[in-house]
């Protein structure tokens, strides 16, 4: 009984996890005849999976804040899609918003008292985010601004991670995140790397399935706690 139970418990997670690697697939495909017509639709529409699997998997606060953290990213990946509608400010806003509320996610799960590696851990990605900024910052002309805002809030987000208690998974996706920007923000402003949005694309989808699957395990292995730290 009990393994039945689990084994229909575990078949929605197969079938939202198998619609988003399908339709992530899709889009990194058609990166090739890109730009399209609908393109902002089929870049967004794996995110709209994951809003529904936030939805469907997690419960109270932390539902709330995931749906809400990706519903944002789906609204920047429509902005940054080549289309009528491509927005960099607005996309770049639409973006900062989630990064904000993912540090209010992990800010939550902080470690009291975090071990030497945590720390270790924060500083080097404290001292990349310099180093990028260094680099990145002299040529991003009148963008300067919201750049710098955007660099020290997703910095903030990787700090927020390591120092926590939250899943690996969140840990490796968060980081995933920062190495999409990170490609992306080179790519724009310096020199892009060969398949250059293939790269970010797939760095990006990974990074977001990664979080919400560490959430979802953080939250199955202990509801009480989410509960506490988030309300």
């Amino acid at each position: 009984m009990t393994n039945s139970i689990k084994k229909n418990t575990r078949a929605p997670e197969k079938i939202w996890l198998l619609t988003f690697a399908l339709s992530a697939l899709i889009y990194l495909v058609s990166l090739n005849s890109s730009p399209y017509f609908g393109q902002f639709a089929i870049k967004a529409f794996p995110i709209l999976v994951l809003v529904f699997a936030s939805f469907y998997q997690l419960k109270e606060n932390l539902q709330k804040l995931m749906a809400t953290a990706l519903i944002c990213s789906a609204i920047g990946d429509v902005f940054l899609a080549p289309s009528a509608a491509y927005n960099f400010i607005a996309g770049l806003g639409a973006f900062l918003v989630a990064q904000l509320i993912y540090c209010r996610v992990f800010y939550g799960f902080k470690t009291p008292v975090p071990s030497v590696i945590q720390r270790a851990q924060a500083v080097i990605l404290v001292v990349y985010a310099v180093v990028m900024a260094v680099v990145i910052l002299p040529v991003t002309g009148e963008l300067m601004l919201p750049v710098v805002v955007y660099l020290s809030v997703i910095s903030t987000m990787g700090v927020l991670v390591l120092l926590s208690n939250c899943h690996v998974l969140t840990k490796v996706g968060a980081l995933t995140f920062v190495c999409s920007d990170s490609i992306l923000a080179w790519g724009l402003f310096k020199t892009p790397l060969p398949a250059n949005d293939l790269w970010v694309m797939l760095t990006y989808y990974m990074a977001q399935v990664f979080i919400l699957l560490g959430m979802i395990k953080t939250s199955k292995n202990n509801a009480q706690l989410v509960n506490q730290t988030l309300n």
